[in-house]
This record gives structure tokens, C-alpha cells and sequence, in this order.
């Protein structure tokens, strides 16, 4: 039973890192962005 749990829990984590890693990276490439879109004006 626990191990079921464990097994559901780890599941779960590994479908949530990537969109975490998604929302990292396009943070980061929005902030870039802004940088850019200031150094122009």
C-alpha cells in the first residue's frame, strides 16, 4: 500500500518537473527580453 503511494506520488513529480522546468526557462527568456527591450529604447 505504501509503496503504491510512493509510486503515485513519484509519478506525479515527474509529470510536474517539466512544466516547472518550462515555466524556469520562459521566465528566464522573458527577463532577457525585457532586458533587451530597455537597452533599446
Amino acid at each position: 500500500r505504501i509503496s503504491a503511494e510512493k509510486r503515485e506520488r513519484i509519478a506525479k513529480l515527474m509529470l510536474d518537473i517539466p512544466h516547472m522546468r518550462l515555466d524556469y526557462k520562459k521566465r528566464r527568456w522573458e527577463k532577457k527580453m525585457n532586458e533587451k527591450a530597455k537597452e533599446d529604447k
